[in-house]
């Protein structure tokens, strides 16, 4: 129910529309949008799980609610995996949202300058959309508006999806909504993306439990900052402490073997 999280998850659905509106291929239809749609699914999964984090650990420590649980009969191991447990379902919602747009944004990659037109609309409204109709469910209904929003967003993806897939046919070029045709390269659903994005989700969770830990201690500043830096580390672990580990150097194995290596999760 945490309006950051709502707003970063539309965002990164709203960006991953920016990325399939490029004009060039480079040798490889969609590899662009691909790439830069699991980019965002990574970067933004990992603001949400340090948030998260903070969010449902470090404020409640600073407020007395963890201290009042703790009164209970509640051990400290299940108070602390009762949090990394909502902060993973968190972490799923988004990454099917991020899944979802992901395929759209790949089908709807131009095949000519300015893509799919319909699903690049499609993937830039459905954010609003969602907002909008979950204020219609918070007036009528009382639903709160946040978590309305949130699971109206991952339904209309879905939708979208489906739609796409149904209506492509890939034996007649790029036909989608309208029956127009928009190009001759025929390519439908890249259902290979979903393994893909499973893949980030895995290091998304990993990046949320070293974000809980993190956040028992330190505020949210600090979350991110060093988040950004295992993620960031991880990434260029291989370039930085592979080579010499390799060839014999105790500290840069002992680095190597220390700082998470992300690039098993990265498929692009």
């Amino acid at each position: 129910r945490q309006p950051v999280c709502l707003l970063l998850t539309a965002s990164a659905v709203f960006v991953m529309g920016l990325a399939a509106m490029k004009m060039f291929q480079f040798g490889e239809d969609g590899k662009i949008t691909r790439d830069g749609c699991l980019a965002v699914h990574f970067v933004f999964g990992m603001l949400i799980g340090a948030y998260g984090a903070c969010t449902t650990l470090s404020a409640e420590m600073r407020n007395g609610t963890a201290l009042v649980v703790l009164s209970k009969p509640v051990s400290r191991d299940l108070f602390f995996l009762a949090k990394f447990a909502g902060l993973a379902f968190l972490i799923a919602i988004f990454s099917a949202c991020a899944i979802a747009a992901t395929l759209l944004g790949e089908m709807a990659s131009p095949k000519l300058y300015l893509g799919n037109t319909p699903l690049l609309l499609f993937l830039f409204l459905a954010g609003p959309a969602a907002m909008v109709c979950a204020w219609f469910v918070n007036y009528r209904f009382g639903r709160p508006f946040t978590s309305a929003a949130l699971w109206l967003l991952l339904v209309f993806l879905a939708a979208g999806v489906a739609l796409a897939a149904a209506l492509h046919d890939p034996a007649s070029g790029n036909r989608y909504l309208q029956g127009r045709y928009l190009g001759q390269v025929s390519c439908g659903m890249q259902w290979r993306l979903i393994p893909a994005g499973l893949l980030i989700t895995a290091a998304l969770l990993a990046l949320s439990a070293l974000a809980l830990a993190l956040a028992a201690r330190i505020g949210t500043i600090p979350v991110l900052v060093l988040c950004s830096l295992a993620l960031f580390g991880g990434l260029l672990s291989d370039y930085f402490f592979g080579a010499a580990a390799d060839a014999g150097s105790f500290p840069a194995a002992v680095c190597h073997a220390v700082v998470p290596n992300w690039q098993g999760f990265w498929m692009a």
